[in-house]
């Protein structure tokens, strides 16, 4: 199953109390700090997140590989 109908609940629930934020494509200090970007790969429309720190960027990819160019 690609889609948890738990998932899909839960994320109504937390939008119904505008507690959702969608982002489309890149997005950068979703959070302070914190960069979305959208990723190539198997999944259309996937995203991951690069998030900054003292010894240079984390980044948090689900299934997806790819390479930063630094």
């Amino acid at each position: 199953m690609i889609i948890d109908p738990d998932v899909i609940h839960n994320a109504l629930h937390v939008a119904e109390g505008h507690r959702l934020t969608l982002l489309d494509g890149d997005t950068d200090n979703a959070l302070p700090g914190v960069n979305v970007r959208l990723g190539e790969g198997h999944t259309l429309g996937q995203q991951f997140a690069t998030i900054d720190a003292d010894k240079g960027p984390y980044v948090v990819s689900g299934d997806l590989c790819l390479r930063l160019q630094t």
